[in-house]
């Protein structure tokens, strides 16, 4: 009986080595890719949006016609295909070629050596010649591809929003600092007032809703640049004003005046100027209290406040 030769693609160069061939041989194209794309991105910085193009075109076609010759030598089936190879390297070098702007722009990878950065585009290869594989290989290219994007994009996403939320907040409210917020006897809180400054109000109304204290979270640059408490602006719900007094008994906290106007008593608390400000009849025991018992808003309180003063996505 003869024996016929066998057609199976999980022979010639073996079970694994024809696979584990294909994929490096994808990884050394890939990194051929980076090589030479570094010329291109040049040409590209000074010659203009036609010179990438056309830079780029020409490495897609010499990386495509390597990419037919090893398909032939090692892909999936020992025929070889032609649309396979070209896949491989048009997708493969346009995969990093916008991997590598978004890197650029992000500063990913800039502490690494450069030899590292040139290995990094053989992955995309890799992957892609991973997925053109049937069975286990294609099902384990999906699932390292799936990881490595919900391991890297989660994070990111997550840190895009924070940013966004951090840019509205600082548009909308004029700093990301949090309101103060304090105990006096017999008063309640209004919900904090934005100033589109670092100067944020909280103030506290009596039983028939008349402002009495309010507590002021004064920025740091305000005072220190000022000069001090004493020669700091004097920032009031009714604006600026000159300064009649200014006295201190501790060297800790100031009580400043506009005479007929306004009392304020100014405190630096964990590291936070904060100021008491009330009408000149206001016994001064109020403002003692307003700043010993004040303390910057949990968490929670901040979170509720923005969701009552933010504007609301589109369609809610």
């Amino acid at each position: 009986m003869t024996a016929t030769p066998s057609t199976s693609p999980t022979r010639g160069l073996g079970g694994v080595a024809r696979p584990v061939t294909h994929l490096a041989g994808a990884g050394a194209l890939g990194i051929l890719a980076a090589v030479m794309g570094v010329p291109v991105a040049l040409a590209g910085l000074f010659g203009g949006v036609l010179a990438l193009l056309v830079g780029l075109a020409l490495v897609s076609a010499v990386v495509s016609l390597l990419g037919v010759g090893l398909d032939t030598a090692a892909g999936p089936d020992r025929d070889g295909s032609v649309a396979r190879g070209i896949t491989l390297g048009v997708l493969g070098t346009a995969t990093v070629a916008v991997l590598g702007l978004i890197a650029l722009r992000l500063d990913v990878g800039d502490g690494l050596p450069v030899p590292l950065r040139y290995a990094a585009a053989a992955l995309p290869f890799m992957a892609i010649a991973g997925l053109q594989w049937r069975g286990w290989l294609r099902i384990g290219t999906a699932v390292v591809l799936a990881g490595t994007a919900a391991v890297l994009g989660v994070p990111r996403g997550l840190e895009a929003a924070q940013e966004n939320r951090a840019s509205l907040i600082a548009t909308e409210v004029g700093t990301t600092a949090r309101p103060w917020v304090t105990q006096v006897d017999g008063l309640h809180a209004l919900p904090p007032q934005t100033t589109g400054s670092g100067y944020l109000w909280t103030v506290y109304v009596d039983g028939d809703e008349t402002p009495v204290v309010h507590l002021l979270r004064m920025p740091e640059e305000g005072v220190v640049l000022g000069g001090g408490p004493c020669t700091a602006a004097f920032y009031t719900p009714e604006g600026d004003f000159t300064l009649d007094a200014c006295t201190t008994a501790d060297g800790g906290t100031w009580l400043r005046s506009a005479a007929g106007y306004w009392q304020q008593l100014v405190r630096r608390v964990d590291g936070t100027w904060l100021g008491a400000t009330a009408r000149p009849g206001v016994p001064q025991d109020l403002l003692d209290q307003a700043l010993a018992h004040a303390r910057p808003m949990t968490e929670d309180e901040y979170d509720d406040w923005l969701d009552e003063i933010l504007p609301s996505p589109a369609g809610y």
